[in-house]
C-alpha cells in the first residue's frame, strides 16, 4: 500500500520505477573504473600490462588496495552534488544497492572489519548527515567509527595534489585496532584523504588496510 501511494522513483532522472533502484537508461551512463591500478584505483590507459601506476610504485601510499566501481562524471557526479549541496540523503539508496550488488562480486577479505572516511564535526552538524556512514547502513555493512577528524581543513575540491597532501596531514585519529581493515568513502580524487585515514589505522594498529569508494576522478 505504501508502495502504491509513493512510487519508487529513479533518483538521477526521477522517472518512476516498479522497485526501487535506477532505471536502465540512467544506469547506462555510469561509467565503469577500467584498466586501473590495484592500489589506488587510477586508471592507467587500455594498453597498459602493469598492475601498479607510476605513483604507486615511486612513493606506495598507506593503505593496500581500493575497489571503486564508477567514474565520477556524468550523471554520478549530478547525482552526488544532488545528495550533497542539496541535503538530500534519500536519493542515496538506490545507488548503495546498485553499490553492494557490485561490493558482492569483489575479492573483499572476509576477516575485516569497516569504518569509514570521518567528517569534522562541525561539518556534519552543517549537512546533517555522512555519505559514507549511510552508504554503509544501505548496503548492510557494520560501520565501526574509529577514526575522527580531529581539525577542521580546507574543503580538498580547491586544492591541488600537493596542497591536498599538507592540507590533511595529522588531521585523522584512529582508536586502538587490530586486524585488517576497510574504510568506506564516496569519491576518491588524488587519494590523500584515504592515505591519510589508513595511517591513522595503521598507527592505532590495523594490519592492512584497504579502501571502498563509490566513484573515482578520473
Amino acid at each position: 500500500m505504501l508502495r502504491f501511494l509513493l512510487p519508487a522513483r529513479c533518483p538521477i532522472c526521477d522517472t518512476y520505477l516498479k522497485t526501487e533502484g535506477i532505471c536502465s537508461i540512467c544506469r547506462a551512463g555510469l561509467f565503469p573504473v577500467e584498466n586501473a591500478c590495484v592500489r589506488c584505483a587510477q586508471p592507467m590507459g587500455e594498453y597498459t600490462l602493469a598492475d601498479l601506476c607510476i605513483d604507486c610504485m615511486r612513493s606506495p601510499p598507506s593503505f593496500d588496495g581500493v575497489w571503486v566501481p564508477w567514474q565520477f562524471s556524468g550523471v554520478l557526479h549530478d547525482l552526488v552534488v544532488r545528495i550533497k549541496t542539496g541535503r538530500n540523503p534519500q536519493y542515496l539508496r538506490p545507488l548503495a544497492l546498485e553499490f553492494r550488488d557490485w561490493l558482492s562480486c569483489q575479492p573483499v577479505p572476509e576477516s575485516v572489519s569497516w569504518t569509514v572516511v570521518p567528517m569534522h564535526k562541525d561539518d556534519l552538524r552543517k549537512r546533517g548527515f555522512s555519505v559514507p556512514s549511510l552508504m554503509g547502513r544501505f548496503c548492510g555493512i557494520r560501520v565501526q567509527h574509529v577514526i575522527t577528524k580531529s581539525r577542521m581543513t580546507q574543503k580538498q575540491a580547491t586544492l591541488g595534489r600537493h596542497e591536498r597532501a599538507i592540507n590533511l596531514k595529522d588531521a585523522f585519529v584512529s582508536k586502538t585496532v587490530t586486524g585488517d581493515w576497510i574504510i568506506l568513502d564516496d569519491v576518491m580524487t588524488t587519494g590523500a584523504t584515504l592515505n591519510e585515514a589508513a595511517l591513522a589505522l595503521k598507527r592505532a594498529g590495523a594490519d592492512r588496510v584497504f579502501g571502498v569508494a563509490l566513484a573515482r576522478t578520473i
